[in-house]
């Protein structure tokens, strides 16, 4: 097996410091973690490796040891690998979905929206609805997603939540926007996507923010699809020319 201790010097600072932080140790032939770190730590880790397998373009694949490990510590915390990581080893992006509950019709719209994101785009989609059971808490689950989970929220945009976190400043919803808008100032690669399905206003927290229109029913396959693709980051600009 080749030494891959030589081949750390192809990490940039920026991810030798994040290794150093989350306490992992690259080795010549392991990878090892000195304390239990959140699913998206995990993550983190996993996006280094997998850059590092990149950069040594070994066609023998001797990095496994670590992506082997990773794999070991990974799947006894949280389960399968296909739930956290797709076939081509990007990591699924997990988002939540913040909504001001108003009726059976507008609440199903949003579970609709949430599990077309999960099954038809490989989105790891979270919805209140789905993820606390009867006796749990709605402020730890919200707490957990938004603070240390999630790499954005997709805020539902109507008259009604838009009422909930500019004016009456009460309520779950306002405690999710709060919560959202203090980790994207301390995080910049965190997102709060406004979901725009009615009315002409939005918050005052997404004003000068892109948001995606899902007020036309009939673009809905194309709005989504549109989504999808932003929250894998495949989004693309059409090519220079020669």
């Amino acid at each position: 097996m080749s030494d891959y201790s030589i081949k750390k010097h192809l990490l940039t600072e920026d991810e030798s410091s994040r290794l150093d932080t989350l306490d992992v140790e690259l080795g010549s032939s392991w990878l090892r973690l000195s304390r239990v770190l959140s699913r998206r730590e995990m993550l983190e880790v996993w996006g280094i490796v997998l850059a590092l397998r990149k950069r040594t373009a070994d066609p023998e694949n001797h990095i496994e040891f670590a992506v082997g490990d990773w794999l070991n510590a990974t799947e006894a915390q949280f389960g399968s690998f296909q739930e956290l990581v797709r076939g081509d080893g990007i990591p699924r992006p997990r988002v939540m979905i913040a909504y001001k509950h108003q009726n059976q019709l507008r609440d199903q719209w949003v579970r609709q929206l949430c599990a077309h994101l999960r099954s038809k785009f490989g989105i790891d989609a979270r919805l209140d609805d789905f993820e606390v059971d009867y006796g749990q808490s709605f402020s730890d689950y919200m707490t957990s997603e938004i603070d240390r989970e999630c790499v954005a929220l997709l805020f539902v945009i109507t008259p009604a939540s838009v009422a909930a976190v500019d004016r009456e400043k009460t309520g779950g919803l306002h405690f999710e926007i709060q919560l959202a808008n203090a980790r994207r100032m301390r995080d910049s690669s965190f997102r709060i996507i406004g979901v725009y399905r009615e009315g002409t206003d939005t918050t005052s927290y997404l004003r000068d923010d892109r948001w995606i229109d899902f007020r036309d029913d009939s673009l809905y396959a194309n709005q989504i699809r549109e989504l999808a693709l932003s929250l894998w980051g495949e989004r693309t600009k059409p090519p220079l020319r020669d």
